[in-house]
């Protein structure tokens, strides 16, 4: 999804014009633009009754469904992007959205207005598919169970698709406002600014948003992703790091090496691994990987 939310927001950023207007007239556009919606939500739609279908046909093997799913997830992406990209370069939907009543002379809004149907298309996927990610997750819910292992509950459909907007749309889309809106001042106000600094401030401005766009990151993940509090008081996903050894690697070693790069690290360890000690883990003369760990890691 990632790939087709940067290319339709290249797309944006890259034409004020579509490059080839195939489609002038108004009545065809909106047909155009109902079309682009349609088709992948019936995809998703087809893709959640076959998906369930299978889950419940052959409940003892899930993965017939969780192939399906993948397989039709794919095809309604193919025509998310192939029909938005169609809109955006082959119609007057563009010069539609910068006409529109009220809206279409401000800053931003019209290009945003241009991708709203994008936007309420990926949403509306999700929502259709939801039945079946639900169906797969509790089958996996249940698995954990069985083995013992902590779950946590299924996400409600505003959950779903909640995360999915915020991690999949909002983490390319936000950083894209303040790149448009540098776009838009500088063709509204070109013959302006081209007075200032030789005709070079046009390009200025656009360089120096799309370097705040990189300095901001950080703080457009914060708000856009789920953070958490760590332990040094600062925001995070609760990744703090990892440790590779490429050679002679064991349980020791990595717990040493643990201690070497986070040993003021005042909280918790928690250990995540095969209760069994596994077929390939550490030599045993020492005990179980789990005792190794307890030696080179306990106070």
């Amino acid at each position: 999804m990632y790939i087709v939310v940067v290319a339709i927001c290249a797309i944006i950023l890259a034409f004020e014009r579509p490059p080839y207007p195939l489609l002038a007239d108004t009545r065809w556009v909106l047909a155009a633009v109902a079309a682009g919606v349609l088709a992948p939500v019936i995809a998703g739609l087809w893709t959640c009754r076959r998906t369930l279908r299978l889950i419940e046909r052959y409940p003892h093997m899930p993965s017939y469904g969780q192939a399906v799913f993948g397989r039709g997830m794919v095809i309604a992406q193919v025509l998310l992007a192939v029909g938005n990209a169609a809109l955006l370069i082959g119609s007057n939907w563009i010069p539609l959205c910068h006409q529109a009543p009220l809206v279409g002379g401000w800053l931003i809004v019209p290009d945003l207005l241009a991708g709203l149907p994008f936007i309420i298309t990926i949403m509306l996927v999700w929502a259709v598919t939801y039945p079946a990610y639900r169906a797969m997750r509790e089958i996996a819910l249940e698995t954990y169970v069985f083995r013992g292992k902590p779950v946590h509950p299924v996400w409600g459909l505003l959950e779903y698709l909640s995360y999915n907007l915020r991690h999949q749309v909002l983490f390319i889309v936000a950083p894209m406002f303040l790149i448009l809106a540098a776009r838009e001042v500088i063709e509204k106000y070109d013959k302006q600014l081209a007075d200032i600094g030789g005709g070079q401030f046009p390009s200025f401005l656009l360089g120096t948003a799309t370097a705040c766009v990189a300095i901001i990151a950080p703080v457009i993940l914060r708000y856009v992703w789920t953070t958490q509090r760590l332990p040094n008081g600062q925001d995070g996903t609760g990744v703090i790091g990892e440790v590779y050894i490429p050679r002679n690697s064991n349980t020791p070693a990595v717990c040493r090496k643990l201690v070497e790069d986070w040993g003021r690290h005042q909280g918790r360890v928690i250990c995540y691994g095969d209760a069994t000690g596994g077929a390939r883990g550490s030599a045993k003369p020492g005990g179980s990987d789990w005792d190794l760990i307890r030696q080179e890691l306990g106070p």
